[in-house]
């Protein structure tokens, strides 16, 4: 079954504090074989995620991503497909 309803934050801020420093997607693992990928805006694949808990650091290629706007893609089984924005401030 679809994952219908998914809470998560829809700006996250990964400057180390300890407040708001991973984008998750709390209990997606459940949902068996979703794929989560964020994108920059160049349409290059900066995240990806699958068959796991979904955390973020903001990071990619062990580099921090600069502030901005960034696109996820959430792909279910079952062919239902989630996209939306996501804002990274450092």
């Amino acid at each position: 079954d679809t994952v219908t309803i998914i809470n998560y934050p829809k700006c996250f801020t990964p400057n180390g504090d300890g407040k708001n420093d991973r984008w998750n997607i709390p209990n997606l693992d459940l949902a068996e074989g979703a794929v989560v990928q964020v994108f920059d805006r160049a349409g290059q694949v900066v995240f990806n995620a699958t068959n796991t808990a979904v955390t973020w650091d903001g990071n990619f290629q062990g580099n921090p991503l600069p502030t901005g706007v960034y696109i996820y893609l959430i792909r279910f089984r079952d062919g239902y497909v989630m996209k939306g924005q996501l804002t990274l401030l450092r």
